[in-house]
């Protein structure tokens, strides 16, 4: 289900990811300071990055993966080039 229209805060008070007072607080923070939802709730301990990252998949129409739970492939492992891998590392 893609979710685009939905605004993020919107969406994680549906996903009961957030509270509505939550949010209001956020909302309020953001006309002043001008940051955006996410990391206002992130500064705030509302949310954690994983739960906003899962928020924003669902919104977007992906599917949410906990790359620690998947075997990567080693042959594929050794297609990326070796300063990539450093760089991001």
């Amino acid at each position: 289900m893609k979710s685009q229209n939905i605004k993020i805060g919107e969406l994680l008070v549906s996903l009961t990811l957030l509270t509505q007072e939550q949010l209001d607080e956020a909302l309020c923070v953001q006309k002043e300071s001008g940051e955006t939802v996410g990391k206002i709730l992130l500064r705030l301990g509302y949310l954690t990055s994983e739960r906003l990252t899962y928020a924003i998949a669902y919104q977007q129409g992906f599917e949410f993966v906990r790359l620690s739970n998947v075997q990567i492939d080693r042959e594929a492992i050794k297609l990326v080039p070796y300063d990539i891998c450093k760089k991001i590392r």
